[in-house]
């Protein structure tokens, strides 16, 4: 006989619902630190609720994603009117609400579904988690209506007039569509002041909480006082309030004292508000219509301006590249300039030890005339040395001339080569400037070093012409005298 299959481990879901700003991220918190599980991948605190918010952001994705398909949203001043059109498409979006399901949750015994937007979109919601195995417990907040408009006002400066009409369509909607099932109503203030009662309230499923989650408990709640209450007096004398919405609240008032009053009454209102629905919700309708595509048109322009910018931060950054890259090209030409300089100013120094040996010949030359008459042979061969010497340093000086053309033709290929970097960095505007600058004084640098060339090339041609005069005079006049003695040539 094959072994019986175990029973699935019972599960239980807190479903907590009522408005925005009514309290629901409190009860959610206080319930994950008594031991219920939290969902997986929550909603990041914000600026308006620093304390976080525990509501599952897939949820909150697909509610929204819901709420926009049947033409509403979570500020729509008559949601209650939504959950007939959900419920026509359930077959859609129930199978979506399991999969958000098991993904936040797993297998956990007990979880803690919160998300305002539930408010209005229950029986979906309450069908998944009855697929998923769990006993269903809708945790209801009530907080004084004008006290969540004011939250809300502050947050986002919607009017309080309409924030309260929202307020009535969620509570409206959570108490309508929950008759049948288990529920409890908490006014945020009781649970501010005795969230221990409250727990022990909602039976069995959440074991009385351990003396360290207690403390974290009582902290939590320290600091996540309401910033917004209203005495009972301001309602008085508000000509932009609903009746309907004060005989709400005072309902919802009695029934958190664990007595619920009879329905009936709200009945009555929800039809009041179903023909306020009739007669204004269709040009409110087209309102939000007109105001989606408005958002959507910006929401493609937001795009486009972001493609916009990251194809201005791609050209800036192929800009900042090729500015470095001409920066290092500048200095690369700037440094070869200076080689060039460096070499120029080492060709001077060689021409300025060439004009002294061409004066030490000079003298020689003169000590060689003044010798003639005792050694004529010796002066031949002097003079032919001289003569020898002369030839080698003016071929020598003929090498630097062309070394200092070459040098010169250098100068001026790096002066094109400046101009042409000075044209390219002129396209990148203001913030090359110095760049350009650095280039000017380069050229400048170069046409200098090229007058230098030419004045060095003019003294040279001058010292060859005076050197070769000089150095062969003496051999004229001794061949003069041998001539005028009548002795040939070579003999003493």
């Amino acid at each position: 006989m094959p072994a019986a299959k175990p029973s699935p481990r019972p599960r239980t879901a807190f479903v907590i619902g009522g408005m925005h700003r009514s309290g629901t991220s409190a009860m959610a918190r206080v319930l994950g630190l008594a031991g219920a599980n939290l969902p997986e991948r929550v909603i990041t605190a914000g600026a308006d609720n620093p304390l976080g918010f525990w509501e599952p952001r897939d949820v909150v994705l697909l509610n929204d994603e819901i709420l926009r398909v049947v033409g509403s949203e979570w500020d729509d001043l008559f949601g209650v009117r939504v959950e007939a059109l959900v419920s026509a498409q359930q077959d859609v979006f129930l199978p979506r609400a399991r999969e958000v399901l098991d993904l936040n949750y797993g297998s956990a015994g007990t979880l803690v579904l919160k998300d305002p937007r539930v408010s209005l979109l229950s029986p979906l919601w309450r069908a998944a988690l009855e697929q998923a195995g769990c006993t269903v417990t809708f945790v209801i907040m009530v907080r004084d209506p004008l006290e969540v408009a004011q939250s809300i006002a502050a947050r986002d400066g919607s009017p309080v007039s309409a924030s309260m009409m929202v307020w009535l369509s969620h509570m409206l909607a959570i108490e309508r569509d929950t008759r049948s099932v288990s529920r409890v109503f908490v006014r945020y203030t009781d649970l501010l002041e005795d969230w221990r009662s409250v727990v022990a309230c909602l039976g069995p499923a959440l074991p009385a909480p351990s003396e360290i989650a207690s403390v974290e408990i009582s902290n939590y709640l320290s600091a996540s006082a309401r910033h917004h209450a209203v005495d009972a007096e301001v309602w008085a004398g508000r000509s932009d309030v609903l009746p309907g919405i004060i005989d709400a609240w005072r309902w919802f008032e009695k029934a958190a004292t664990g007595k619920e009053p009879d329905p009936s009454a709200l009945d009555r209102i929800l039809a009041q508000v179903m023909a306020l629905n009739a007669c204004v919700g269709p040009a409110l309708q087209r309102r939000r219509d007109d105001a989606s595509r408005q958002r959507a048109g910006l929401l493609s322009l937001l795009g486009d301006q972001e493609r916009a910018n990251l194809r201005l931060r791609a050209q800036v950054g192929e800009y900042k590249s090729a500015r470095g890259s001409l920066a290092e090209r500048a200095d690369e030409l700037d440094g070869r300039l200076s080689g060039t300089l460096d070499q120029l100013a080492a060709t001077r120094i060689r021409l300025h030890a060439a004009e002294a040996i061409a004066a030490a010949e000079r003298a020689g030359a003169e000590q060689a005339r003044h010798v003639q008459e005792q050694a004529t042979t010796a002066a031949e061969r002097d003079a032919r040395a001289v003569v020898s010497e002369l030839q080698k340093e003016r071929g020598q000086a003929v090498g630097l001339a062309a070394e200092l053309q070459k040098e010169r033709g250098q100068a001026v290929g790096l002066a094109a080569e400046l101009q042409q970097e000075r044209e390219r960095a002129a396209g990148l505007a203001d913030e090359l400037n110095s760049a350009t600058r650095d280039l000017c004084a380069t050229q400048d640098r170069a046409r200098s070093a090229e007058a230098m060339a030419e004045r060095l090339q003019s003294k040279l041609d001058v010292m060859t012409s005076s050197t070769s005069w000089a150095l062969t005079r003496p051999v004229r006049v001794v061949q003069k005298r041998l001539r005028r003695s009548g002795k040939p040539d070579g003999h003493s």
